[in-house]
């Protein structure tokens, strides 16, 4: 209904209407607050996990971290001569003796 139809209506008719218009802003207002309450819980539980998460995960990191020393450590490992422990785990595995250059070839019989 627009404005020039409204010069027409009787006092009567115009508090009716400001009557409907009132409930239905209410009914608005109402289910706009519903909503809101609404996805304020839901943010409320999604803040909650995020901090557990975050608590599990400071709880976590000082272990990860001590691995991750530990087994920086172990890679940086000198052998007796100078060799990094990479070097002569290459070696061993490669089937070539630190300790044996001379070529000759040691055989372990069983009896």
């Amino acid at each position: 209904m627009r404005g020039e139809e409204l010069e027409r209506l009787t006092v009567e008719e115009l508090h009716q209407m400001e009557k409907k218009l009132e409930a239905g802003l209410h009914r608005v207002l109402s289910t706009k607050d519903q909503l809101f309450m609404q996805q304020i819980s839901e943010l409320q539980q999604k803040g909650a996990q995020l901090e557990d998460e975050n608590k599990r995960l400071k709880k976590q990191a000082p272990e990860v971290i001590a691995g991750a020393e530990v087994a920086a450590d172990t890679e940086n490992v000198l052998a007796e001569d100078g060799q990094s422990s990479e070097s002569v785990m290459t070696a061993l595995h490669s089937g070539s003796s630190l300790d044996n250059d001379d070529g000759s070839d040691i055989s372990l019989k069983l009896s």
